[in-house]
């Protein structure tokens, strides 16, 4: 066993004792209220809710703790096989950019260039007709069918 899981150990039982160290007192406490307002007298283990209410808390806080690597391993386990699979199944839709070819000087530019980096001629065309963006090498537009 190494460091971190002797730690996260000590956690666990720290937190679950004084978790339940908080509890005991609190239902103690609870039960003498309940005593003495039927008995129409002053509770004298009221101090015991006033400490174990917060003992509950700061002994689940510390448990959590200790318990919290071992349920995100969990998760981890579990989740992984579903995100590869589904990154598998996404792959092949993923798009990879695409590159323009200048077509006076051949240049290679971005797919979001407009103009050539090389010779600043245009990379793409719009139809006068339609209004279709056309590539550089159609001569006719792909949607009205009008010459470019």
């Amino acid at each position: 066993m190494d460091k971190t899981e002797k730690k996260r150990r000590i956690l666990k039982i720290t937190g679950l004792i004084v978790a339940a160290a908080g509890l005991a007192a609190a239902i103690a406490g609870f039960a003498d209220m309940g005593v003495s307002v039927a008995n129409g007298s002053f509770p004298r283990l009221f101090f015991l809710l006033i400490i174990g209410l917060p003992c509950l808390a700061i002994g689940g806080m510390i448990a959590m703790f200790g318990f919290r690597a071992g349920l995100i391993k969990s998760a981890v386990r579990d989740i992984t096989p579903a995100v590869k699979e589904l990154t598998e199944a996404v792959s092949p839709f993923a798009e990879e950019p695409v590159e323009i070819l200048c077509p006076r000087c051949k240049a290679v530019n971005r797919s979001d260039s407009v103009f050539c980096y090389k010779c600043g001629a245009a990379l793409c065309r719009t139809c006068p007709e339609c209004g279709k963006t056309a590539e550089p090498e159609d001569e006719y537009c792909t949607r009205c069918g009008r010459k470019l």
